[in-house]
């Protein structure tokens, strides 16, 4: 019997998930994309008072469909090549926002939540390597700033 339950508890101990502490992001300042392109689309209003290139879109009143990746970005083969041998010392979510262009490709990413400096800097190369639909507004293709949730479990 005593034998079963240490047996149970080793079971347990080692059904742990990870060692890794999970860690609260950190904020960091309002990404900064002005005067990158002509115009682009946003959903923060506080955005088109430092930059007069955001066109602030209604997606519930206009003609709009969101930009969505082609398939979900933590499984797009660049990205899983690069994950491959990449492992975060802590668990968290890290906040990357972007600025996609008309072609869905990714101008300067930053930082919007950190969790620490090595994991910031792999979703920096993950958000930069990720492949998405762009969006469009009435039926043409636009720029748009988007945030990119990139979790380190």
């Amino acid at each position: 019997m005593k034998y079963q339950i240490l047996l149970s508890i080793i079971l347990l101990l080692g059904c742990a998930s990870t060692n890794r502490p999970m860690v609260e992001p950190e904020s960091y300042p309002a990404p900064d994309f002005s005067n990158l392109l002509d115009s682009y689309i946003s959903f923060d209003k506080s955005a088109q008072k430092e930059d007069q290139s955001v066109i602030i879109v209604n997606p519930e009143t206009d003609d709009f469909t969101p930009p969505k990746p082609f398939i979900p970005i933590l499984e797009q083969p660049e990205i899983k090549k690069s994950l491959n041998d990449f492992t975060c010392p802590v668990r968290g979510k890290v906040a990357v926002a972007v600025l996609l262009d008309k072609n869905g490709d990714v101008l300067k990413p930053q930082i919007r939540r950190g969790i620490h400096p090595l994991c910031n800097a792999k979703a920096l190369e993950i958000a930069s390597k990720a492949k998405i639909k762009p969006a469009k507004l009435n039926g043409e293709l636009v720029a748009m700033v988007l945030t990119l949730p990139i979790s380190f479990n």
